[in-house]
């Protein structure tokens, strides 16, 4: 798997480096979510739109601590913050939360050579006591892909509450 080094852009929200093919990057696509989501009711935000999935907050806070603190964690050198989802009342608590992880993030990314940084290999030692190596272009890869299927989780509770972020590709 090669990824194409002269068509990077920096994703918000999780400071990474990934090919940007379309009009939205993954962070735009972030704030566009965030600005829909200011327009709904404290009690949609909170609420289950779905029985299977978690309320927009939820995942929303997820989807944004699961990523940083999969990069994180100590793996990159990076202190990532978790946040309670009982102490996020409406999503602005959850832009500014998404916004220190960027800065975070953008600093370790800034200060490295991500073309030779991509093949560096990292080790992550699970809670299961089971350790992984995997090159950091991976871990990136499984960030990215993490955050789509829930920034989808979220655009579909949005339209289910009236909502509808419109056209979300970023092809």
């Amino acid at each position: 798997f090669q990824l194409p080094f002269d068509r990077f852009h920096h994703v918000r929200c999780l400071g990474l480096s990934v090919p940007k093919f379309g009009s939205m990057t993954a962070g735009e696509t972030n704030d566009h979510l965030f600005d829909i989501a200011g327009h709904i009711s404290t009690d949609y935000f909170t609420s289950l739109a779905v029985k299977v999935l978690p309320s927009i907050r939820d995942t929303s806070v997820h989807m944004i601590s699961s990523g940083s603190s999969f990069l994180g964690d100590g793996l990159l050198g990076i202190v990532c913050t978790t946040v309670s989802t009982t102490g996020v009342p409406d999503i602005s608590v959850v832009r500014i939360f998404c916004n220190g992880v960027e800065n975070q993030l953008q600093i370790f990314f800034d200060s490295r050579n991500l073309i030779t940084e991509l093949e560096r290999e990292y080790t992550r030692n699970l809670d299961s006591g089971e350790v992984r190596i995997r090159p950091l272009w991976e871990l990136m890869l499984h960030v990215v892909n993490y955050g789509t299927q829930h920034r989808s989780e979220v655009e579909m509770m949005l339209t289910k509450f009236g909502h509808s972020p419109g056209d979300m590709d970023i092809l």
